[in-house]
């Protein structure tokens, strides 16, 4: 028997990878992979966001996600957001 696993099973266990985009303000993860071609990776790597970089949730309200990674603060979208994984650093 196949299982797969939601969104909510990886909340409920410990370092399971989440998307970015599920975090909440405060909360940050280390970057675990990332979806994407060369061209999205390039971005992201030009605002901070690389695999292994540390990227915390500043602002969660309409519109974009603000973030802060590598000494850098940027606002991306729900869609970008939602194509990095980040293991969930509890605090």
């Amino acid at each position: 028997m196949e299982t797969t696993n939601t969104l909510q099973d990886n909340k409920a266990r410990p370092n399971a990878l989440q998307p970015l985009s599920t975090l909440k303000a405060g909360e940050k993860g280390i970057v675990r992979q990332i979806s994407g071609g060369m061209g999205f990776l390039k971005k992201l790597i030009n605002i901070g966001i690389r695999t292994g970089s540390t990227v915390k949730v500043l602002n969660t309200s309409a519109g974009p996600i603000i973030i802060a990674a590598e000494g850098t603060k940027a606002a991306i979208g729900k869609g970008v957001a939602s194509k990095i994984l980040l293991e969930v650093i509890k605090e």
